[in-house]
């Protein structure tokens, strides 16, 4: 199969009912939680965005009381109808049994992985057979194998920066997971796939290693992306089918790129789903059959 003609093309979605920040990544603070109404307007905005686009989606209910059973990207990674599924942190791992079944239910053969490994927010599927993994935070690099194997694709491992007690001090780990953490944990928070040979990528949030990675991709156009809309909007985190692109409507830069592309550009607010470290890519799981 090839991912130039059925980039999104169809999408896993829960809902955002559960929404509680409990101080897992680097987003979340305990003390600003996130009006559920809101959020669930918002992320009813982003379904509705998706499905103008013409995403065909399932929907299903998320997993009662899980905090992120919102964020489905998150819930394996999926390509010739298998999946290979995430081995998440100790708070999500209520999700995990939950997101296998659901998957099984639309007929996708599946396999656990067997390391720490956070599914397609930390897998980018990016055409011509490649997939770039995100590693140290969420993923344990060493899934590569298991990605070839089960799903037969080229991994390409590229690392983001970590968060430090202070500028070029120590990284730190987060106290609630016990994981190393970061402003761009999962890779879908520093690059975005527009299309196959075209990411937006934000190299500040790179390690010089992830960075070289990313820039000796063959055939891969790049929009370089600011550090300010990576991080403080959430800009990378989007979902394009090739000709829309629905993103963070405070990323107004990646958004004027996009158009001098003559891409369609769905700018959307996101101000509760962002309290959890999530966007519109971390909402929505692409499902290739």
């Amino acid at each position: 199969m090839s991912i130039d003609t059925w980039l999104n093309a169809r999408m896993l979605v829960s809902d955002a009912r559960y929404l509680q920040p409990m101080g897992i990544n680097a987003y979340e603070d305990t003390g600003n939680q996130p009006d559920i109404g809101e959020g669930i307007a918002e992320h009813q905005a982003a379904v509705e965005a998706y499905e103008q686009a013409g995403i065909h989606l399932e929907q299903v209910p998320s997993p009662e009381g899980c905090q992120d059973g919102v964020f489905t990207a998150n819930w394996g990674l999926v390509w010739g109808g298998r999946v290979l599924l995430s081995k998440l942190p100790n708070l999500r791992q209520a999700e995990e049994a939950y997101a296998e079944q659901a998957l099984k239910n639309l007929g996708f053969e599946t396999r656990r992985a067997s390391v720490l490994f956070s599914g397609q927010g930390d897998a980018l599927i990016i055409g011509g057979n490649r997939v770039i993994i995100g590693d140290g935070y969420r993923t344990d690099a060493t899934v590569a194998s298991e990605i070839r194997e089960w799903l037969g694709l080229e991994v390409i491992v590229a690392r983001t920066k970590p968060k430090r007690s202070f500028p070029f001090g120590p990284p730190v780990r987060n106290k609630v997971t016990g994981l190393w953490d970061s402003y761009f944990y999962d890779l879908d928070l520093a690059v975005g796939v527009i299309r196959p040979g075209l990411l937006a990528v934000c190299f500040d949030a790179l390690t010089g290693k992830g960075e070289a990675a990313i820039k000796n991709l063959k055939d891969v156009e790049i929009i370089s992306v600011s550090e300010y809309e990576a991080k403080e909007q959430l800009a990378c985190n989007l979902v394009s089918n090739g000709e829309t692109v629905i993103l963070s409507g405070g990323a107004k830069q990646l958004a004027a790129d996009l158009r001098a592309k003559g891409l369609k550009v769905v700018p959307l607010p996101n101000h509760q789903l962002r309290k959890s470290g999530g966007g519109w890519r971390c909402i929505s799981l692409s499902l290739y059959s």
